[in-house]
């Protein structure tokens, strides 16, 4: 083949033109090869940013259901405290109406929610679970009264202060028992709750 090349210059560009081509035929597979993989990755990028559209839709989706979840679980929640301290006044008042004397007492508290608790003082603010007030309300019309005036008794007797080398559950106990007696003794039908009867063997 050297030898032919050299002895004919003619074949010898034949030979050159050949070689050409087979390389540009080469280069022409291998840009073709790669425009290929170029537009795979075109569609593979269009399929990733219609999932990526679809899925931001969904999230919006989510999030805007979420949001309006959270407006409901919020109202509802308003409802229920707002419901709850009506309770509340509502049992106030039935005790002014009965117990005229301790308006004062009756009326000294600024009302303050508070969850997974019951009814409780600190002698300024009355700290109220409004479900669990609401579930007494429904077991009874009358417990809401008759916690409401136990706690202001603890408060009239001022049982929240005590002796430091007391026993502090005997104390408290002791406190109750006072207290439920002497609501018991008043004998106000608008205090009368089932757990009175319960205490009879007792006190």
């Amino acid at each position: 083949l050297q030898r032919c090349l050299t002895q004919d210059p003619s074949m010898h560009e034949r030979f050159v033109e050949l070689v050409r081509i087979a390389w540009l035929e080469e280069k022409s597979q291998e840009k073709q090869q790669i425009l290929d993989e170029i537009a795979e990755l075109k569609k593979t990028c269009t399929e990733c940013e219609a999932d990526l559209l679809t899925k931001k839709e969904q999230r919006d989706a989510i999030s805007s259901e979420v949001s309006s979840l959270e407006t409901a679980v919020t109202a509802k929640k308003e409802e229920l405290n707002n419901l709850a301290l009506d309770v509340l006044k509502l049992s106030r008042n039935t005790l002014l109406v009965n117990l005229r004397f301790l308006d004062m007492a009756l009326s000294q508290f600024t009302y303050h929610e508070v969850e997974d608790n019951t009814l409780l003082t600190d002698g300024k603010y009355l700290l109220y679970d409004p479900k669990h007030i609401l579930r007494c309300y429904k077991s009874a019309k009358e417990i809401p009264v008759r916690d409401y005036l136990h706690m202001v008794m603890h408060c009239v007797f001022r049982h929240m202060f005590m002796d430091p080398t007391l026993n502090r559950v005997y104390w408290d106990l002791a406190c109750d028992i006072a207290v439920e007696n002497m609501i018991t003794e008043l004998n106000l039908k608008s205090v009368t709750a089932v757990r009175e009867r319960q205490q009879v063997p007792y006190i």
